[in-house]
């Protein structure tokens, strides 16, 4: 069985969440874990970790769960709830 490079949660507030880890954009990282949503409101949101070595980003990707996600995500819409429109 090849490895396991996405986590896909439902939440009853914030939606799909999806986990994936992948190549990172930046010249300084290796891999990041990129967690994805979409708030009412929003359209397709995201935010990034980023790691010199994949193995500290499989390290990181494997201790990601639903809560973890969750605990991310909620300070981030709090932060921007007021441009979200219903």
């Amino acid at each position: 069985m090849s490895k396991e490079f996405a986590k896909l949660y439902e939440d009853t507030d914030i939606g799909q969440i999806l986990v994936k880890i992948d190549s990172a954009d930046s010249d300084e990282h290796e891999a990041e874990v990129r967690i994805y949503f979409e708030p009412q409101g929003f359209g397709v949101c995201s935010t990034a970790f980023s790691y010199t070595s994949w193995e500290d980003a499989e390290e990181a990707f494997d201790m990601v769960d639903q809560e973890l996600c969750i605990k991310i995500i909620n300070p981030l819409l709090e932060r921007v709830g007021g441009f979200a429109s219903e």
